[in-house]
C-alpha cells in the first residue's frame, strides 16, 4: 500500500530521498550500498540500516552530514558567490541609506543609468562589483563633503569661541583699568576742587592785604602777581565777553548779505570772501556764537559796503559781558633762572 505525503508527515517520515542520494553518489566510495547503511546505522545509532527506516529527524541530520561532506558543484560556488556579492551590494545600499526590504525601492535605484542601468536580480557578478566600487565611491564622496561641513563647523566654532573669549578678556581688562582710573581720578577731583577753592580763598585774603600794604595800583584792581623765591603765582582776571539776542538777528541778515554777495560773484559760493564770513559766524557745540571770531569780521568793513556796517554795528549792540573769569597760574623758577608753568591739570602737561 501507498503512502501520500500527509501520512508520511504525520509518520515523521521524509517526503522522499532524492536528497540522500544525490549525496550519496557524490561520495567516494567503491560500494554505495555498503556506505548507504554505514551512514543509515550511525545516524539511528544502530537501530537500522534501512533509509526507510529513519525518522525525519534522523533523515535530515545526515543528509546535512552529508552535504558538508560533498564538495560543491560549479554552479553552487557560482551561486554562493553571487549571494555574497547581492549581500554586499545591499549593505553598500544601506549605507547611503536605501531601504533594502523595500524591492521596488532597491530596483528603482538600480535601474537608474548612473547605477546600473538595470534591475538588482538582473546583475551577475561582474555587474555586482562594478557597482559595489560606484557605492563606495558616493558614500566616499559623500562622507569627504560631510568631513569638510564638519570641519567647517568646527572651525567657525572655534572662531567664535576665540572672538568671545577675546571679547570677554577684553571687557575684563576694560573694566578693570576704568575701575583704577575712577578710584585714582575722584580723589584727584575732590583735592583739585578743594585746592582751588583754598587759592581763590587765601588770594582773595592775601590782595586785601596787598591793597592796605600798598601793592596795588587800583583798589579794583583784579589781576596781580605774587613772588617769593622760586615759586611765582599770577592771578588773572578776564570779562568774558558773549552776544544777546541782537546778535541772531545780525547774524541772519550777514548769511541773506552773503549770499547775494556770492551771486553777483564769478566764482559765487567758492569766493573766498564768502566763505571766510560763513565761516566767521559759525555757531559752537552749544549753539553758540565765537566772540573772537565775530570781532574778526569787523576788520571787513572797508570790502564791503554800508550795510554790511549796519549789520557789524548790531553785532556790536549785542555786546555783552556776562562774567568774569579769573585764572591762576603757578610758575617755578629753575637753576638757570627760567619760570615754568606747573599745571594743576595733567591735560596742560
Amino acid at each position: 500500500m501507498q503512502i501520500d505525503i500527509n501520512s508520511r508527515k504525520q509518520l515523521n517520515k521524509p517526503e522522499n530521498y532524492a536528497a540522500f542520494y544525490s549525496l550519496l553518489n557524490r561520495l567516494p566510495t567503491s560500494d554505495r550500498d555498503a556506505l548507504k547503511e554505514s551512514i543509515v546505522s550511525q545516524y539511528t545509532e544502530g537501530r537500522t540500516t534501512s533509509l526507510r527506516d529513519m525518522t525525519l529527524k534522523e533523515y535530515s541530520a545526515a543528509v546535512s552530514a552529508m552535504q558538508k561532506l560533498v564538495p560543491p558543484t560549479y554552479q553552487e560556488q557560482l551561486r554562493k558567490i553571487l549571494r555574497q556579492k547581492r549581500s554586499a551590494v545591499l549593505h553598500q545600499m544601506q549605507l547611503l541609506g536605501i531601504d533594502t526590504a523595500d524591492w521596488d525601492r532597491v530596483n528603482a535605484f538600480c535601474r537608474d543609468s548612473r547605477i546600473a542601468g538595470k534591475e538588482f536580480r538582473e546583475l551577475d557578478c561582474e555587474a555586482l562589483d562594478t557597482l559595489q566600487v560606484k557605492l563606495r565611491a558616493i558614500r566616499r564622496k559623500r562622507e569627504n563633503k560631510q568631513d569638510r561641513k564638519e570641519l567647517l563647523k568646527q572651525l567657525q566654532q572655534e572662531e567664535k569661541e576665540s572672538k568671545r573669549n577675546r571679547r570677554d578678556a577684553y571687557e575684563g581688562l576694560r573694566a578693570q583699568f576704568m575701575l583704577e582710573v575712577k578710584n585714582r581720578l575722584l580723589p584727584v577731583v575732590d583735592d583739585v576742587k578743594a585746592f582751588r577753592d583754598w587759592v581763590e580763598k587765601e588770594a582773595a585774603a592775601f590782595r586785601a592785604v596787598m591793597r592796605e600794604y600798598g601793592q596795588l595800583r587800583k583798589d579794583e584792581q583784579a589781576s596781580f602777581t605774587i613772588v617769593d623765591g622760586d615759586m611765582k603765582l599770577e592771578v588773572r582776571s578776564n570779562k568774558v565777553k558773549s552776544f544777546d539776542e541782537r546778535a541772531d538777528l545780525a547774524a541772519e541778515r550777514l548769511v541773506d548779505y552773503l549770499k547775494r554777495y556770492a551771486m553777483g560773484r564769478e566764482l559765487g559760493t567758492d569766493d573766498p570772501m564768502y566763505q571766510l564770513g560763513m565761516t566767521m559766524i559759525e555757531r559752537n557745540r552749544q549753539g553758540d556764537l565765537d566772540y573772537k571770531s565775530v570781532s574778526k569780521l569787523y576788520e571787513l568793513e572797508d570790502r564791503f559796503d554800508s550795510e554790511y556796517t549796519e549789520i557789524m554795528d548790531l553785532f556790536r549792540e549785542s555786546n555783552v559781558v556776562y562774567k568774569t573769569a579769573v585764572n591762576y597760574y603757578f610758575h617755578k623758577r629753575d637753576e638757570n633762572g627760567v619760570w615754568h608753568r606747573i599745571e594743576p591739570s595733567f591735560c596742560r602737561l
